[in-house]
């Protein structure tokens, strides 16, 4: 089978990526990368926080290391890139006719949508004939849109969550459930932590679902429900909440743990990386 794996270039994406290289190695995938999720530049703190954890420190510091020194399981973009023959790109414009005529001499059968930051429109839409599935991280329709999982912790419920779904037109968020997965909230923990942890959880399934399409046999799925809330990113009255309910947003502890965790890297060169960036300007301890 022939997949197109559409995602972003940051740290939840590479992570997803990387726990479904078991299943894709099974096929030819192709890799399409965006390079953030919207357009604008984080202007408030928080926001200029976590673009630095899960993008600037990975693309500056994190991915640059793991290829000095491969020892990690888990593999760069550049990496996956190299050792499979994904043909690599970034996408500017995803509805572009050039590129979607190349995206059709590839042929593909089946798109992956991981976080990627770019809507899919028109004729895209036509082109896998087993249809688009999106991985969305949050409880669909609940929270629909940019960070369902702050959403969800900000609403008090007892767990968040992560939709396997499939992408039928042009709206957000919308298309018919697949499987929806839940991870019970851990009070301890940050929300950049609760993000990381659940798409390991999705793309086990994720990958469970793509071996099935592979044999042809029919995935179950069924229209969302009515209702929900669409949410745009949040402002720093929403931040302000989460302090207010005790939880953290992240802690640079916890990031180290999480890198040493999933890419075996030292916690040590991780904060002391971290400390030495000007990049990170004012990065609290934990925020």
């Amino acid at each position: 089978m022939r997949i197109a794996l559409f995602t972003n270039l940051d740290l939840h994406s590479n992570l997803a990526i990387n726990f479904l290289i078991p299943e894709l190695v099974n096929h030819e995938f192709k890799l399409f990368l965006s390079e953030k999720v919207g357009s604008a530049v984080p202007v408030i703190p928080p926001l200029q926080f976590l673009d630095y954890l899960e993008r600037k420190f990975l693309i500056n510091h994190l991915f640059p290391h793991l290829e000095r020194n491969p020892k990690s399981e888990f593999l760069t973009f550049r990496q996956i890139d190299t050792k499979y023959n994904t043909g690599l790109a970034f996408i500017k414009d995803v509805n572009d006719p050039d590129f979607l005529e190349k995206l059709s001499v590839f042929a593909p059968d089946l798109f992956l949508v991981i976080r990627f930051g770019r809507i899919f429109k028109g004729k895209i839409l036509t082109i896998p004939k087993k249809g688009i599935i999106n991985l969305h991280s949050a409880i669909l329709p609940d929270f629909k849109g940019v960070m369902g999982t702050l959403r969800a912790l900000l609403s008090g419920a007892s767990h968040v969550g992560a939709t396997l779904h499939y992408i039928q037109d042009d709206n957000i968020d919308t298309g018919d459930v697949i499987d929806v997965i839940k991870m019970e909230k851990n009070t301890e923990k940050s929300v950049l932590w609760h993000i990381a942890h659940l798409y390991p959880l999705a793309c086990v399934k994720l990958r469970y679902i793509i071996g099935e399409i592979s044999k042809q046999n029919k995935i179950q799925s069924y229209p969302q429900p009515t209702g929900g809330s669409y949410f745009s990113f949040p402002v720093q009255s929403d931040f302000d909440a989460l302090r207010h309910q005790s939880m953290k947003l992240f802690s640079k502890k916890e990031y180290a743990d999480m890198l040493g965790e999933f890419y075996q890297v030292e916690k040590k060169w991780v904060l002391e990386t971290i400390g030495k960036d000007n990049e990170a300007g004012q990065l609290p301890e934990e925020f």
